[in-house]
């Protein structure tokens, strides 16, 4: 894939967050969608992750808790994939689909919904994503996880750390596997998360997977994976 349309897809830290998507691309059945499947994006902001599964010729929804449309039409216009893709504002804890999404997918999502503490509110939002699948379907999620204590530290600099819930892999693990059959976790990432220079950022990732193989996978700063309902 070439790193235009990877920036695209994902936005920020493309380097570090296309491990996430590398791992889709090898673990999801793609051949088994038509042009008649259908996929859901939570969390949309630009339409990055639309735009990926339009690429793949699903038909998306492109979703916020405001209509992303304004901020994410531009890019999906870019790759002639309008035709593909429509949008709305979704509360991920309110899903208005029953059996309905072949794909749900979200990235850096359920920290803010679940923000100030309000776990609740994550938990309800695996529940409607189990809801809205079809049977079969995939629930593809990336998230910044709970991590070290060290990067709970670093993070403290940060504005949004004073409200954002970084879910643990152990919480995502527990709730997945109550709702969904199949159910696979990975998570990545230590020492790229102190850097924010995004070609620094790149040298520093094969010295991260060495760390993957060291460290505990809860001090890991992203975690990534699927749950499938069967």
């Amino acid at each position: 894939m070439k790193e235009e349309v990877l920036k695209d897809i994902l936005q920020w830290q493309h380097h570090l967050w296309k491990t996430p998507l590398l791992y889709w691309e090898e673990k999801v059945d793609w051949k088994k969608f038509d042009n008649n499947s259908k996929a859901l994006e939570i969390g949309a902001r630009e339409g990055g992750l639309s735009l990926w599964l339009a690429l793949k010729n699903l038909d998306v929804i492109c979703s916020d808790i405001q209509n992303p449309e304004i901020k994410a039409s531009f890019l999906h216009k870019k790759y002639n994939l309008s035709n593909k893709i429509t949008y709305t504002d979704i509360d991920a804890t309110n899903i208005p689909y029953e059996n309905y999404f072949d794909v749900i997918i979200m990235k850096s999502v359920l920290g803010g919904i679940g923000a100030n503490n309000r776990q609740d509110r994550q938990i309800k939002t695996i529940e409607q994503v189990h809801k809205a699948l079809k049977q079969g379907g995939y629930f593809l999620f990336a998230e910044n996880a709970k991590a070290s204590y060290l990067h709970q530290i670093f993070r403290k600099l940060k504005p949004w750390s004073k409200y954002w819930n970084y879910p643990k892999i152990e919480f995502l693990e527990y709730y997945l596997q109550q709702r969904f059959q199949i159910v696979e976790i990975k998570s990545f990432g230590y020492i790229s998360a102190f850097i924010t220079n995004t070609k620094l950022q790149k040298l520093i990732l094969p010295i991260d997977k060495m760390f993957c193989k060291l460290l505990p996978s809860d001090s890991m700063h992203i975690v990534y994976g699927i749950a499938r309902k069967s």
